[in-house]
């Protein structure tokens, strides 16, 4: 009976102590396994245990695939065993996933003989002093046949979440993973860096509000991943790589991403339909600002990282918000947005879940590394996506722009020719009845013969000018007819040929179309008689099935084709050309001038 109780107090003990988990086991074929429920652990609550002090009975076995101690602050042991299946030596590789942690050390133990120790690590260790030139902590690890050893490491996390993804490779796996990882790190960082410079750029010289908000994201982006990454710490002077860059990269990241999807999404709507979201995201960005400050003042401590963490986690509850309330108010760009920014939403909820480690989730149907390269890949797919929103986005505004400016020709050119057809008709009306009575009074008096001949002149231009203001042929008979009844009085007036030929079936426009075409022939011909030193022109019309061909070709001594050096007349002809979206083409030398346009029907 007492041989029964004492088995039954070893297998107690050897449970509670670690020392009865899983050994790792060494085959020839090994790769690679993730320690997580092989490892046990020891909190040391006072931060003063060393190699020699430890208890192994004090050990615990943890249940979980990925070591996650939270926010204790306190330096962990962690504790596995390995034991050899090979006939040859085996060369590993001890890869702990992190980049900002202090108190590494680790060591080798075979029975109570230490084999290898390596001490005094932190996340300042420069690479030419880490055994593995790593920027993560990694340790070499070598395997006899048949042997057994204990290994025990030691890490504390001073500024974070204690979450230790520790892997056991085989050297080469290692060097080939590390060097893919590597690779598939750097492809999203350098393309949101180059897209970020270009941003940098387009702002510089557009101005445009929107560019500084997509381009903060992607600059507080690089910060954060060039810290996550121990880029930074490496590389970089000390006071750029503190770990509250952490803080400093999310906050600008997140305030740009929420100032863009205010702009991108909500623009469209009226400001009071948004104002709520609007006075929340601002205050949010103001305190994390704030927040920010006074970290940067006290320094950054473990006790305030559960606060940071929650600043964080609001940024996205806001972003989601923002994206479903645009997608409510069918807002444009919503959709665009709500399904570019979706991937981010759901990997950071993913890192957010496993280091947190409030929810008992199960995550082996990814893996750990798609996990976390999803937080690298999912912000370059929202770059990306919103990127060629914002494309669109400029163009829509540039469109709205140029059909603001055409409403506002269009209102100048009704103003002129409503002005003109007044003007028409109090010459006619007023001033021409005027003429005609003092013609009629004098015809019936002794009057000089040529005073006759004068007023006679004067009431002849003036229905030249009244023809010209308001040309009542264009209503009455069409455009053909109006400028025959043009080219006929021209002809008359000079000592220009004109040739007048039309093709095809007259098709009627309508009168504003009629009357701006009318104006552009007319002031071509006038600017012909008055400049060119011409003797003959030539002008066609000819009515295609989906639009009206013109061209107006003369042998004079050209003009300048560049539209900037033109005067008040042509630039009226431009003006008109746009109101019709029609299509002006010149071609001048000292031979001549030749004028194309084509004027859609509708």
């Amino acid at each position: 009976m007492k041989q029964r109780y004492r088995i039954l107090f070893f297998i107690l003990f050897f449970v509670r102590t670690g020392l009865a988990h899983n050994i790792v086991l060494i085959y020839p074929n090994f790769r690679s396994i993730e320690l997580g429920s092989s490892l046990s652990y020891f909190v040391d609550a006072t931060n003063t245990k060393n190699i020699h002090t430890l208890h192994l009975n004090k050990f615990l076995l943890y249940p979980k695939k990925s070591v996650n101690l939270g926010l204790t602050g306190n330096i962990v042991w962690l504790m596995f065993h390995c034991k050899s299946k090979c006939n040859h030596v085996k060369h590993l590789v001890l890869d702990i996933d992190d980049v900002y942690s202090a108190n590494v050390n680790f060591y080798v133990f075979e029975k109570s003989k230490l084999l290898r120790k390596y001490e005094n690590y932190d996340w300042k260790t420069k690479l030419k002093n880490r055994v593995i030139k790593t920027r993560y902590f990694a340790f070499p690890l070598e395997i006899k046949p048949n042997q057994e050893l204990r290994v025990i490491f030691s890490i504390q996390e001073k500024n974070g979440f204690l979450f230790v993804p520790a892997t056991l490779y085989e050297k080469n796996l290692y060097e080939e993973q590390y060097e893919r990882f590597d690779m598939l790190y750097s492809i999203p960082i350098i393309f949101i860096g180059i897209i970020s410079l270009i941003t940098f750029i387009l702002w510089i010289g557009a101005k445009e509000q929107i560019l500084v908000y997509y381009f903060l994201y992607q600059f507080g982006f690089l910060i954060y991943a060039l810290n996550n990454e121990g880029i930074m710490a490496q590389y970089f002077p000390t006071f750029l790589s503190s770990p509250i860059w952490y803080v400093y990269g999310i906050t600008i990241s997140y305030s740009g991403n929420l100032l863009f999807a205010l702009k991108f999404i909500l623009i469209s709507l009226k400001k009071d339909d948004y104002k709520g979201i609007s006075i929340i995201v601002y205050s949010y960005i103001g305190f994390s600002l704030v927040w920010c400050l006074f970290l940067t003042l006290m320094n950054f401590e473990q006790k305030f990282t559960s606060i940071t963490t929650s600043i964080a986690s609001f940024s996205y509850v806001l972003i989601f918000a923002i994206a479903l309330f645009g997608l409510i108010k069918k807002a444009h760009n919503a959709k665009l947005y709500f399904f570019a920014t979706l991937p981010f939403l759901l990997s950071a909820l993913l890192i957010r879940i496993v280091v947190l480690d409030f929810i008992n989730l199960d995550l082996n149907f990814i893996s750990s590394e798609v996990m976390y390269l999803m937080n690298y890949y999912a912000p370059l797919f929202e770059v990306i996506l919103l990127g060629l929103g914002l494309i669109f986005f400029f163009r829509r505004e540039r469109e709205k722009l140029l059909m603001s400016l055409l409403d506002i020709e269009k209102q100048k050119l009704h103003t002129q020719e409503t002005e003109r057809r007044r003007i028409a008709q109090d010459l006619h009306d007023d001033l021409g009845g005027t003429l005609s009575a003092i013609k009629g009074r004098m015809s019936n008096e002794s009057t000089a013969a040529d005073t006759i001949s004068l007023i006679e002149k004067a009431i002849e231009d003036l229905r030249l000018i009244s023809r010209n203001l308001m040309p009542s042929e264009l209503a009455n008979e069409g455009l053909t007819k109006a400028i025959s009844h043009t080219i006929e009085r021209l002809q008359s007036a000079s000592q220009i040929k004109f040739i007048y030929i039309i093709f095809g079936k007259e098709v009627r426009l309508s009168e504003e179309q009629e009357l701006n075409i009318y104006r552009i022939v007319a002031e071509m011909l006038n600017n012909i008689i008055k400049h060119s030193k011409a003797t003959e022109v030539v002008l066609q019309f000819i009515f295609y099935e989906q639009y009206l061909f013109i061209s107006l070709e003369d042998n004079g001594i050209g003009i300048k084709t560049d539209s900037n050096t033109w005067g008040i007349g042509l630039k009226n002809i431009n003006s008109r050309i746009a109101f019709l979206k029609a299509k002006l083409i010149t071609d001048s030398s000292n031979k001549g001038t030749t004028f194309i346009i084509e004027i859609p029907y509708s």
